[in-house]
């Protein structure tokens, strides 16, 4: 059974990051109903809102997942973007299941000791903002004891446990 939940888990997440990050073409189901003063996806009726999220992702569950992150943050659209823009626009998190899924960032560099040629420190540090990754990223400057090679600033998602 628990099987089960994690694929159905697994396979909803697949398809969240497909539509971000393959700009997969979408046919929305009910927009021609919404007056253009609405934003995309409808913020003031719950259940029409979660049928929207459902036309790009069919599992209920975690359609109202998403919704309720959209909710938290008040990310609904502007009234010209598609689904698809809006969720792909969103940088909160959705908490499905236990789970809680949120957008971070990372720089990676490999801090090496310039007479000997050898790795003195692997750098992998995690931010919630690109800001603060950047700001971290900028000081990784080389100096004449060390230099920094591979380093590079990486937009990812994560997955964990909520707490």
């Amino acid at each position: 059974m628990m099987k089960n939940e994690y694929k159905k888990w697994i396979v909803s997440l697949l398809v969240l990051m497909m539509i971000i990050f393959e700009g997969t073409t979408i046919k929305t189901l009910g927009l021609e109903t919404i007056d253009d003063n609405v934003q995309t996806i409808d913020g003031s009726n719950r259940e029409h809102g979660i049928s929207q999220i459902q036309t790009v992702i069919p599992d209920k569950i975690f359609a109202t997942a998403v919704y309720d992150g959209l909710e938290r943050e008040n990310h609904f659209g502007d009234g010209t973007q598609s689904i698809k823009e809006v969720l792909s626009s969103f940088d909160g998190y959705v908490e499905y299941k236990g789970w809680k899924m949120k957008t971070i960032f990372v720089v990676i560099a490999n801090k090496v000791e310039v007479a000997t040629g050898k790795t003195f420190e692997n750098i992998e540090k995690e931010f919630l903002t690109e800001e603060e990754a950047q700001t971290f990223f900028d000081a990784l400057q080389d100096t004449k004891e060390f230099c920094y090679l591979d380093k590079r600033d990486v937009y990812i998602f994560t997955v964990y446990r909520s707490t």
